[in-house]
């Protein structure tokens, strides 16, 4: 899949996105992804030899644009997908590759699709980085260095990502060839061992849900604060349990009444306007974020913390002869991290009120 891309690419085409909008907003502009990657709203087009990557979560998502994806593959375009096992098209015509998640699968998009949280977007977005690495190396194999976005968090990325901007290939960098499958083993790789780092957190994404709970038994708010890209998009979709409620920004002290509790799923670092309103409320919070050196772990009763396992520039894979990693981990370990949440919600049904 990720060679028939780069083909296409190569004669001049563009990498588009289109499809589940938590994937496209996953897929593009990211942190460690391809600076090429443009999303493609129906019934707009771009030059032949494009290649689409179309994602969905049921088949009532694709149905609704079959004819929309055929036309496009007359048009020339290269149509690729990326879906869930459990929800596969009636008639994969319009696909010229095909990546699912579920049985069959790789075993990390198998594992988490598996899983009793039941959000087809985590198997989806392994499934994406899989790609975009396989992709990437696939371009190096043919004398091409695509050009990655470096994290805003990191200090000097505006200088350093400004004269890539719109080059699809960086002009003054060159990766050295890449075998298929190096970087896609690599990511999974990553994300196992941060997916087994979280199991030690069990207990405390089983405490941060006694205290949701707690809270909507009492006629409180669950509330869940968000700094990502592909998470908002999932909640409340039709496959979320509807649990809690988004915390959205601005946040200030009346965001937050007493009594209420927050899942914070932060990005780097602890995003003080979130940690005043709950200090001021005396909220429980449980936090999911990467530290920044240095930083002061949130502490008291009334706080938990769980290491979200990835670091600032969230880029789990080195490329050699470039100057910024790959493949970002952080919107797959926040979903995972939703979903060990919910889960244990689920799991203490009826609600339990703390003492």
């Amino acid at each position: 899949m990720a060679d028939r891309a780069a083909d296409a690419i190569n004669q001049g085409g563009k990498l588009y996105f289109a499809g589940d909008p938590g994937l496209v907003s996953e897929a593009v502009g990211r942190a460690g992804g391809l600076m090429m990657a443009q999303g493609l709203n129906r019934p707009n087009s771009g030059p032949a030899h494009s290649v689409v990557v179309y994602g969905w979560k049921s088949a009532e998502e694709f149905a609704a644009d079959r004819s929309w994806l055929q036309s496009l593959g007359a048009h020339g375009f290269t149509v690729l997908g990326i879906g869930p096992a459990s929800a596969p098209p009636a008639d994969r015509v319009p696909f010229q590759g095909v990546l699912t998640s579920g049985r069959g699968s790789s075993p990390m998009a198998s594992g988490i699709q598996d899983s009793r949280c039941g959000l087809p977007a985590l198997g989806n977005a392994v499934n994406l980085w899989d790609f975009t690495g396989e992709l990437i190396a696939a371009f190096t194999r043919r004398h091409k260095t695509p050009t990655v976005w470096q994290s805003i968090w990191v200090a000097g990325s505006k200088e350093r990502n400004a004269p890539r901007i719109g080059k699809p290939f960086d002009p003054l960098l060159k990766i050295p060839a890449i075998p298929a499958g190096r970087l896609s083993h690599e990511y999974t790789g990553f994300l196992l061992n941060a997916v087994h780092g979280l199991e030690k957190s069990v207990p405390t994404f089983e405490g941060a849900a006694e205290d949701l709970q707690a809270a909507r038994a009492s006629g409180h708010h669950a509330r869940v604060f968000i700094i990502a890209h592909m998470v908002e998009s999932e909640i409340g979709g039709p496959q979320d349990p509807h649990y809690l409620e988004p915390l959205n920004e601005p946040v200030t002290d009346a965001s937050l009444q007493p009594d209420d509790a927050v899942l914070a799923l932060a990005y780097v670092g602890i995003p003080s306007d979130v940690q005043q309103a709950a200090d001021a409320a005396k909220d429980d919070v449980t936090w999911f974020a990467a530290p920044t050196p240095g930083m002061a772990i949130p502490s008291g009763p009334r706080n938990r913390w769980i290491d979200a396992r990835w670091k600032p520039g969230d880029a789990a894979v080195k490329l050699p002869g470039y100057d910024v990693g790959a493949l970002p981990p952080s919107g797959i370990l926040q979903l995972a991290a939703y979903c060990a949440a919910i889960t244990s919600m689920r799991d203490l049904q009826p609600p339990v009120t703390k003492p």
